[in-house]
């Protein structure tokens, strides 16, 4: 525990008997509103822990024992005290809160429930005082009929920070026999900083505008709100780890409550000087990091890191060709029996480029199609990164849940321009077995590769995942892929351009293009075939240009999935298609529903009531009225926009759950129908609110039980939705929400005039 310097302790033991506090000088006893008064004298019989005396006090009212003024602001401090209430004919009586407050700032609360009669409880309460509210009162609310309450053990402690260190590290000029305490007593290599340990708070410090060679091991674990930092210090190029001759820059496997910025993570095996340790020849990663065969890892944040240039000496078979598996981030996890899993993976303002194989696989191998809840990766944010130029896919998760992908760049992936060790095919992203993870306000672009390649596509055994806000651009194998078994999935509000062109048979393909398909795969080596089922695909933009060839294809046994509220827009064309029955032992997709859709343009589209098959359904499709978008043909989703005269707005489906704005943010009526397509001309948009413009302040994010919020507004109304669009909790508040009954996860709170604010509960 952390040492603590007392401010005031009080057991009472060394006043007379029937003292009155309220002529002690200085005051620390007062009244909690100017009808009440103290009233209070100290008594010398037995009181809590045995100590000879305590305070009690027979007013009505809540009092107010202690008022602090000015306590040091950002320093944390624990106040305890023991409580007892008396003369009460029943539990209920005796209920009473203690409150550490500052206005209308309540920095916590023990609720104290049903004591028994002359029966001492003791409450704490830890806080870190904030700007503009380090005048606190620490009060007892209570039963307002008449009883005498009593305190004893009354203390206000201010916690000290816990002693840290930083480190540097100079590859030039520093040595290893150095204390690395200082710039000028500066470790050397990276190979000291394996070999050392390292305490809660500690940062290692890397000097700019130098390459360290080898592996960073990290030797030592953070703590929550306590992690260890690995940083730069200095202007200029970004400190480089180069990993020439191991398998990874950073290999973080078994530690948690680390932190990584301003580094830049390069592996190339062309580097090698010597022979290359194990695995290093088939395999190389920049971050790389594995929870271990038990047990659960937590808060890992890689910031503001460049990954490039990972590749290793040989390729190997994966994904039907040879393929230098290089990664650029890697987290892993094995073994079924135990929870086995990490929770809290943030990556954020990263740039990943001229990767071999994979950008970011985060992953863990379990065939259970439903494996438990403690089996998944969890709390996964990946935020404001670019990532371009990679051989293989950009993101790929394997049983992860609760994640969120957003404000990302992810372009040309499935390339193979920069290095012709790139894997050559590539969607921007794609998951097996995932559940309850949202991607918005993306780019996915240029994706290229002989199958697959989409934009974002949703693979095999994923449930309630959902694609929103995105712009999907000249993706090679299309837009909204389901493979099999997936359920309760959507993709809602992107605008998707010229997304499917691929011609099978053309060099190599195996794949048409698609602009939306809907399988049964789940997998080669005969796995049995499982059609996605109560899918949606709904308010999408989709754009064809002339001399292209998308498709639209119903899989074998997939069923009750709907596509509503789109505009096609079709220039080149379009083809629908039921997928060939090549499994005798599957039945047709049935009971799947076209509704509300609009076709349009220049090219060639179905008439999809009349083509449709199996029991499938087609009604209120509109042809041959022109949306009037703002720009057809061009490249921005802003060219996507529909007109202030468009005949189409109001005329769509109104959807339940629909995630509460459009494209561009502008607010959905719960109550009307949307307009069709991806943008709401009606209601207030929301682009132009943001949280640092307004009065209103809202932390901590992680958080645990409870929201504060901070604003000069009387009173705010909040609505709290799952990452599928689920309200879960609402109401009004004047300062904080109480998120204690909220499973984990991530969270959208919705507050007036504000955005929506993302948090985790965990």
């Amino acid at each position: 525990m952390n040492s603590q310097e007392v401010i005031f302790y009080d057991n009472f033991e060394n006043y007379s008997q029937n003292q009155d506090l309220l002529n002690l000088s200085p005051t620390l006893y007062s009244s909690w509103n100017a009808n009440a008064t103290w009233n209070a004298t100290v008594s010398n019989a037995l009181g809590n822990s045995s100590s000879n005396g305590y305070a009690s006090s027979n007013n009505l009212e809540n009092i107010s024992f202690v008022r602090y003024l000015s306590l040091e602001v950002g320093a944390t401090y624990s106040f305890s005290v023991a409580t007892k209430i008396t003369n009460q004919s029943t539990n209920w009586q005796r209920n009473h809160t203690i409150k550490a407050q500052s206005n209308s700032h309540e920095y916590g609360a023990v609720v104290i429930s049903s004591p028994e009669d002359n029966e001492w409880t003791s409450s704490e309460i830890t806080f870190t005082v904030l700007e503009n509210f380090e005048n606190i009162n620490f009060s007892i609310y209570r039963y307002y009929q008449g009883s005498e309450v009593h305190i004893d053990d009354f203390s206000l402690r201010k916690i000290a920070v816990p002693n840290t260190t930083t480190y540097y590290i100079d590859a030039e000029n520093g040595s290893d026999a150095n204390n690395g305490h200082s710039e000028e007593f500066a470790w050397q290599s990276i190979t000291k900083i394996n070999n050392s340990t390292f305490e809660p708070g500690d940062q290692i410090l890397f000097k700019t505008n130098q390459e360290y060679f080898g592996s960073l091991v990290p030797p030592s674990n953070g703590a929550l709100n306590n992690t260890i930092i690995f940083d730069k210090y200095g202007t200029g190029v970004h400190p480089i780890i180069n990993a020439r001759n191991y398998s990874k820059c950073i290999d973080a496997s078994g530690k948690e409550n680390l932190e990584f910025h301003n580094l830049i993570l390069k592996n190339d095996a062309l580097e090698d000087t010597t022979t290359p340790e194990a695995g290093a020849e088939t395999a190389r990663y920049g971050f790389y990091t594995h929870v271990g065969y038990s047990g659960i890892q937590k808060n890992i944040l890689l910031d503001s890191i460049k990954i490039q240039n990972i590749y290793p000496n040989n390729a190997s078979g994966t994904e039907n060709t040879d393929s230098y598996k290089g990664y650029g981030i890697y987290v892993t996890s094995d073994g079924t029996g135990n929870s086995n899993y990490y929770d809290g993976i943030t990556i954020q303002n990263c740039e990943i480029t001229d990767i071999g194989y994979v950008g970011i696989s985060i992953n863990k191998w379990n065939p259970d199609a439903n494996p438990p809840a403690n089996m998944y990766h969890k709390n996964v944010v990946v935020q404001n990164n670019y990532m371009h130029h990679i051989g293989g896919s950009g993101i790929v998760y394997f049983n992860v849940s609760d994640f969120n992908i957003t404000n990302n760049l992810i372009t040309y992936t499935g390339d193979s321009t920069l290095d012709a060790r790139q894997h050559g095919r590539g969607s921007g992203f794609w998951s097996v077995r995932c559940k309850n993870g949202i991607l918005e306000h993306n780019e996915f672009s240029h994706a290229r590769g002989q199958a697959d390649s989409c934009g974002a596509h949703i693979d095999i055994e994923n449930d309630n995942l959902i694609v929103q806000y995105n712009l999907s651009l000249d993706n090679e194998g299309g837009f909204a892929e389901y493979m099999g078994a997936n359920t309760n999935c959507i993709y809602r509000y992107n605008v998707s351009i010229n997304d499917g062109w691929r011609i099978k048979g053309i060099n190599g393909n195996t794949q048409w293009g698609k602009t939306i398909w809907f399988s049964d795969f789940t997998g080669f080596e005969d796995e049995p075939r499982v059609g996605s089922s109560n899918n949606h695909v709904y308010n999408n933009t989709i754009y064809v240009k002339s001399g292209m060839t998308a498709r639209i294809v119903i899989g074998e046994s997939v069923h009750d999935n709907t596509v509503k509220n789109n505009i096609f827009y079709v220039d080149g064309t379009i083809l629908f298609e039921e997928e060939d029955l090549d499994w005798t032992d599957e039945t047709p997709g049935y009971d799947n529903l076209f509704d509300t859709n609009l076709w349009y343009g220049s090219g060639s589209y179905p008439n999809i009531a009349n083509e449709i098959q199996f029991n499938n359904t087609a009604q209120n499709e509109i042809f041959n009225q022109d949306p009037l978008l703002t720009n057809k043909g061009g490249f921005s989703a802003d060219d996507y926009k529909i007109l202030e005269n468009s005949p189409i707005i109001n005329t769509g489906l109104e959807i339940g759950n629909n995630g509460g704005y459009d494209y561009w943010q502008t607010l959905l009526s719960a109550y009307s129908p949307t307009d069709i397509g991806a943008h709401e001309t009606t209601y207030e948009n929301l682009s132009s609110l943001r949280q640092d413009s307004q009065k209103i302040k809202i932390f901590p994010n992680p958080v645990i039980d409870t929201l504060i919020i901070e604003s000069t507004l009387p009173e705010i109304r909040y609505e709290i939705y799952t990452i599928n669009g689920k309200l879960v909790l609402a109401g009004m508040t004047i300062k904080e929400i109480d998120v204690t009954n909220l499973k984990n996860g991530l969270y959208v709170l919705k507050v007036e005039e504000m955005k929506p604010y993302q948090f985790v509960k965990k």
